[in-house]
């Protein structure tokens, strides 16, 4: 279990910086405190990389289809949904 606790910043370097984030087990007592501008910038190096996660998720599934040569009784509608959002994203990046 994670807890994430907004504290001042006791050490914040700019005006706007008036708050960290404090993240914690409640197993462990250890704190690691992180300042707005850090967590952000660690959201968006790690976006990308869950993007792809995401993406490759269905891939088991993908490979059981393969080598069985049927769907069996596999939904329609996750799997329809995501070739659909592919599509409008590519569409939106060269309309873009």
């Amino acid at each position: 279990l994670i807890a994430i606790h907004f504290l001042p910043s006791s050490n914040a370097q700019h005006p706007e910086d008036k708050d960290s984030i404090a993240v914690g087990s409640s197993t462990t007592t250890l704190f690691f405190d992180f300042t707005w501008p850090s967590f952000l910038n660690l959201c968006d190096r790690l976006a990308p990389y869950c993007g792809v996660l995401c993406f490759l998720a269905p891939l088991p599934t993908i490979r059981q289809v393969s080598a069985a040569k049927t769907v069996g009784n596999l939904p329609l509608l996750p799997y329809s949904s995501m070739v659909s959002n592919g599509f409008v994203w590519v569409m939106y990046g060269l309309l873009k």
